[in-house]
């Protein structure tokens, strides 16, 4: 654990492991792809006021999720969007899940067509910060689990 000069704590980040000597069969070997947490839409509602989804997280990084906070839209079948909101999903520490809801108003779930999640690039986890300039990585290292519900996705960049 790292104690912050603000008085909080987090995970340290685990050590990347070294990198394999010259001729030890290493271009032979495929990158690893990079490690992601996993985003899932659990289910969804009708409601007086709209639509509830309930979205969930599991972190199966090796570092804590601090803060991660992305942007869901809802589309209709025209593809024209609707609505969005931001959700945020942290503190979530390695190994952990949780669950959060939001609600679409004055739209009724049989008439969103997808949702798709976008934003998020200030997020805290890992060596990024809500200072890192790098546009894209922070959805980069979530995963979305496939929905049956409707078309579950992320913005296109």
């Amino acid at each position: 654990m790292l104690l912050e000069d603000n008085g909080t704590w987090r995970y340290a980040d685990t050590p990347a492991a070294a990198e394999p000597a010259a001729g030890d069969g290493a271009a032979a070997q495929p990158a690893k792809p990079p490690a992601q947490a996993e985003l899932f839409l659990q289910a969804r509602a009708d409601e007086p006021a709209g639509c509830r989804f309930e979205l969930g997280m599991v972190n199966t990084l090796g570092y804590e999720i601090r803060m991660l906070t992305p942007e869901f839209t809802v589309y209709r079948d025209t593809g024209v969007a609707y609505s969005a909101r931001t959700v945020d999903f942290g503190p979530l520490r390695p190994g952990d899940r949780n669950l959060r809801r939001v609600l679409f108003g004055g739209i009724a779930c049989g008439e969103i067509a997808a949702l798709r999640v976008g934003g998020g690039d200030r997020c805290v986890m890992g060596e990024l910060t809500k200072f890192s300039d790098v546009k894209g990585e922070c959805l980069a290292r979530i995963r979305l689990r496939p929905s049956e519900l409707l078309t579950f996705e992320k913005e296109p960049q």
